[in-house]
């Protein structure tokens, strides 16, 4: 179904909205990098935004959602909620169209007023529960010589063990399935419900299988979608065409303009990615700089009167976020956060500097904990014939050496300094939140990590809500009526400038070879890990999942 429609061009006669090329998409304008180069870059806010313009826009008669090449995460869809249902109280038609019916899209799908499917064998509906599966490394590693210490402060401190054990942990293996679970039972009861199914068939049935690899037939008689029709057929019947319908890119970028009528401004800064003094990759990432200089933008801002910050963010390095932890402090105006599909560790920390926190139920955080890897291959070394000799003076001057192993003394005074930093993360919570106490927060602490729905419960957030939400409790604290403007600050590195044709190239050859991305996906963190090496981590490597 990939270019159905000219997206090069904004038709000014469209009556009809094409929702496509939106797979999850990030807050921050430009952190999307192939998105970028593709010319298909939207952020999650202009979504939303677009959206909620819809609902009120006389023009618009019918939303098509290419469910093929569309899918947002399930803290995403909370926020999407009431303007998907504001649109459809409006009296305007949704259409759900794919051949590939998944956990990832069906969640966007069953919104619509009709399911379509093609009419065709090839048409992959696959609904299940969940499988979360991950690779572990240590009889590869012990194999030619390589080894990761990892220290950890918290119980619950999973990220590295993948380097160091051969299965997962009782401890990761019991959060996981809690999240999941719950994660499960939120995504059953949301889209049972909106196909009029009895939750407990729905569950029964999901999990026998019998949603998995069925035909668009047998999808249609177990109510999962309404239609079966080729899109050509489909777009002739509900007259969909090229000159009477426009992309929601094309729409948001004709529709949403900053206006400047009022004197008091609430900025908006969006972080997203690892927490990291640099980045070799093309990946986003979050560090003192780079959020330095969005701060002082807004600051400087005429008008100002408060700050929003949504953060997407598993965390990274402990110093780059206690120094951003420390500028929000400093700020003169409220600050008032916004997590969107995670901010756990690192990311909770920064979060936590707020005035308020705001979350969505299905969004991750927590993971208050520390963690420090050092590669190590002395063993490699010797397998190929390689010696090391030198010079050194003074204890520990060759602590984090990677040709040597750690002692036992050496160990335990490493221990020791990160359960000082561990202390100080801990206390620095405590200075802005006056629900918890020391003993309370150690329970919830120890590197676990909680569902928005349980991080409410337990002190760590002070409300549910999305981005909107948050501006408008912003907006009612400081008494500013509708008498306000947003001002929207994202990231102003241009990747046009960054990539070498060369670059530019590669990631598109990628995009055709999920293999290779996998693998650069581990490159990747390998090489975070390298920049990171022997430093405290503030980190979680549990992400969004599907559903």
């Amino acid at each position: 179904m990939g270019g159905m429609f000219s997206k090069d061009e904004i038709n000014e006669d469209y009556e009809n909205i094409l929702i496509s090329d939106i797979f999850i998409p990030s807050d921050d304008k430009f952190t999307n990098s192939i998105k970028y180069i593709e010319g298909k870059n939207i952020t999650f806010s202009e979504v939303y935004t677009s959206l909620n313009m819809i609902a009120s826009d006389d023009k618009i008669q019918k939303i098509f959602i290419d469910l093929d090449t569309t899918a947002f995460t399930a803290s995403q869809l909370e926020e999407l909620e009431p303007v998907l249902n504001k649109i459809k109280l409006s009296n305007k038609k949704i259409y759900a169209y794919g051949s590939e019916i998944n956990n990832t899209n069906y969640g966007i799908a069953t919104y619509a007023d009709e399911i379509i499917v093609p009419e065709t064998q090839n048409a992959n509906i696959v609904l299940t529960g969940y499988s979360n599966k991950s690779m572990y490394y240590k009889d590869l590693f012990d194999k030619y010589g390589f080894k990761m210490e990892v220290i950890h402060v918290g119980s619950h401190k999973s990220f590295g063990q993948n380097y160091t054990r051969n299965s997962i942990s009782a401890e990761e293996k019991e959060t996981l399935t809690r999240i999941l679970d719950k994660r499960l039972e939120q995504f059953i009861e949301k889209n049972a419900n909106a196909r009029k199914i009895k939750p407990e068939i729905f569950k029964e049935k999901l999990l026998k299988g019998e949603y998995a690899y069925i035909s668009p037939e047998k999808a249609r008689d177990l109510d999962l979608v309404d239609q079966i029709i080729f899109y050509d057929d489909l777009a002739k019947k509900i007259d969909l065409k090229d000159d009477n319908t426009i992309s929601l890119q094309n729409y948001s970028e004709k529709k949403i303009k900053e206006i400047n009528t009022s004197s008091n401004k609430i900025a908006v800064i969006y972080l997203d990615g690892e927490i990291t003094e640099k980045s070799n990759s093309t990946v986003p990432y979050i560090s003192y700089s780079n959020f330095e200089q969005k701060f002082e933008k807004a600051e400087k801002t005429k008008g100002i009167k408060g700050i929003v910050i949504r953060i997407n963010s598993p965390g990274g390095s402990a110093i780059e976020a206690k120094q951003i932890y420390n500028r929000i402090r400093k700020s003169e105006v409220p600050v008032y956060i916004s997590i969107g599909n995670i901010a756990a560790s690192g990311g909770y920390y920064i979060s936590s500097a707020g005035n308020k926190i705001f979350i969505n139920p299905s969004s991750l955080t927590g993971s208050i904990g520390v963690v420090s890897i050092m590669p190590k291959y002395s063993a490699a070394l010797n397998k190929l014939g390689i010696n090391i000799d030198g010079v050194e003076k003074g204890k520990y001057s060759n602590l984090l050496s990677p040709y040597k192993d750690l002692t036992d003394e050496e160990r335990n005074i490493y221990q020791r300094k990160l359960e000082s930093i561990y202390s100080e993360f801990k206390n620095d919570i405590l200075k802005n939140n006056k629900k918890l106490t020391s003993e309370s927060l150690e329970e919830v602490a120890q590197g676990k990590i909680w569902l928005g729905s349980e991080a409410i419960k337990l002190n760590l957030v002070n409300e549910f809500g999305g981005l909107q939400d948050t501006i408008n409790a912003l907006q009612e604290d400081l008494k500013l009526d509708n008498n306000y403007n947003i001002v929207n600050i994202y990231s102003e590195k241009n990747y046009e400038d960054v990539f070498s044709i060369f670059d530019r190239l590669l990631i598109k050859f990628k995009l055709k070879n999920k293999n290779i991305l996998v693998i650069n996906e581990l490159e990747e963190k390998i090489q975070f890990i390298i920049n990171q090496k022997g430093k405290a981590m503030y980190y979680s490597d549990i992400l969004p999942f599907e559903f």
